[in-house]
């Protein structure tokens, strides 16, 4: 027994009595006059129900008997069909069955039968067409009947196009005789949900493939984007007086200048002001107005320390006589007004012989004489702290100290240009992760400072620079 019998037979009680598709098919075309349709699995089983319904047609009725197979179309069907029922006779093998053989009928009244076996082969538009058939023989009253014999494949078609063949045409079961509904379980498909074309799969892939690479570069740039704003902090600091980030006031930048630092910024400010063109070294009168234009500016009276040679000031002579050998002078360091915040005191070593003098000078600020915790930077060797601020000044550092109260703060020495300075820092971290992620919860008093990362081996370097300095 097939397997569309098992199924069939699972579906219908058991107190219902199986009787012969042949005597079915002989009732449902008696009466009701539907195309018929006989499907199972196994093709003899229906081949058998066509031999015995051919076998039992009387001699008055005309038949036609197709085999479908895969390689016939429409027309070549619609051909075997006109041409085995009415010999000689004239037709558009294009046109509908429906329309050419009732046209062909009315001319010869008889009994047409037409049998088709392998229907599964057969197109919806020719079991479409044999349908109307038998729907305009009965309401014609013509005597043609149609059956068709195939696999349960062909009962899907149908009840994937219900609306088409609904009340046209009977579905019965080779091995049972049972009649079978367009809805019945044997002709639904299972739809397979995850069931994907290959298209859909490469599509799914490369889609998958699309918002990996997003996700990729997403988490790349921020990984960039976090390096550089860490590298800009570090330039920032280091570009500004090489430690200290905004602390020290434009009075102190006065009082650390140079004339070499000067020259420096001068000749720099021209080289990127100018493109393509070779810096030029700033003269003497170029220097001495932007000293100037520059201490009017901030409104600092400065008070100069100079040893007059030959006639000018020293602090010019390398400019002005470049033929003439350099006495070798110590830095100039201007001075301001308020003596009561500054306790200075100068020393300038006894003359010799002509150009070959040397001037000592020495500032004593105050900031050295604050307490300091060096032995906490060098007895932990390792590690990272966050740099908030320098100061070469004590009331500078006394002007921002309450910003400072919130956060657990340690302090060190170092020389900036020959001169003692004050650093303030975190503690120490283990990591430097740990301290970026620390930077990240100062109040924002501290982080208007924009402190950085520093390493402990650098500072304790700088703690060992200044203590050899005193």
């Amino acid at each position: 027994m097939s397997a569309l019998a098992h199924a069939i037979e699972s579906n219908v009680s058991q107190s219902v009595t199986t009787i012969s598709a042949n005597a079915r098919v002989d009732y449902i075309l008696r009466f009701s006059k539907h195309a018929v349709l006989v499907v199972d699995q196994d093709e003899s089983v229906y081949s058998q129900v066509a031999s015995q319904f051919l076998g039992s047609l009387a001699n008055d009725h005309n038949a036609a008997f197709i085999a479908v197979s895969p390689k016939l179309n429409d027309i070549q069907i619609r051909c075997r069909i006109i041409e085995q029922l009415f010999t000689n006779n004239l037709f558009d093998p294009e046109q509908s069955l429906a329309v050419s053989l009732i046209n062909l009928a009315k001319q010869e009244k008889q009994f047409i039968d037409i049998v088709i076996k392998h229907t599964q082969y057969l197109s919806l538009q020719i079991l479409h067409e044999l349908c109307q058939l038998t729907d305009i023989a009965k309401k014609a009253n013509y005597p043609i009947r149609v059956l068709l014999l195939g696999t349960p494949q062909t009962g899907t078609l149908l009840a994937n196009n219900k609306s088409l063949f609904n009340k046209k045409i009977s579905i019965l079961s080779g091995q049972t005789g049972q009649l079978l509904a367009l809805n019945a379980n044997v002709f639904k498909v299972k739809s397979a949900i995850f069931k994907l074309t290959t298209t859909a799969k490469w599509l799914m892939v490369f889609t998958a493939f699309v918002i990996s690479l997003s996700i990729l570069g997403y988490w790349l740039f921020q990984q960039d984007t976090f390096s550089l704003k860490t590298k800009l902090g570090i330039q920032n600091a280091t570009l500004g007086v090489n430690s200290f980030v905004g602390e020290v006031s434009i009075k102190d930048m006065i009082v650390l200048a140079k004339p070499a630092d000067i020259v420096q910024a001068l000749t720099a400010s021209k080289s990127t002001n100018i493109e393509n063109k070779t810096p030029e070294i700033a003269n003497s009168i170029d220097i001495v107005s932007a000293i100037s234009a520059f201490q009017n500016s901030v409104g600092i009276n400065e008070i100069t320390t100079e040893i007059p040679v030959n006639g000018r000031p020293k602090r010019f002579e390398s400019f002005l006589d470049s033929k003439m050998p350099k006495p070798k002078v110590a830095d100039p360091i201007i001075q301001t007004n308020n003596s009561s915040l500054f306790q200075q005191k100068q020393e300038i070593s006894a003359p010799t012989l002509g150009r070959d003098k040397k001037e000592t000078i020495k500032n004593i600020n105050g900031i050295e004489s604050l307490k300091v915790d060096n032995d906490y930077y060098i007895n932990a060797k390792t590690g990272y702290v966050i740099q908030i601020a320098g100061f070469t000044r004590l009331p500078v550092y006394q002007q921002f100290l309450p910003d400072f109260t919130t956060t657990k703060i340690k302090r060190y020495h170092r020389l900036l240009n020959k001169q003692p300075m004050l650093v303030i820092t975190s503690e120490i971290y283990s990591t430097r992760l740990n301290a970026e992620q620390a930077i990240m919860l100062l109040p924002s008093t501290i982080m208007s400072h924009q402190p950085w990362i520093k390493s402990v081996e650098a500072i304790n370097s700088e703690i060992s620079s200044f203590q050899l300095s005193q």
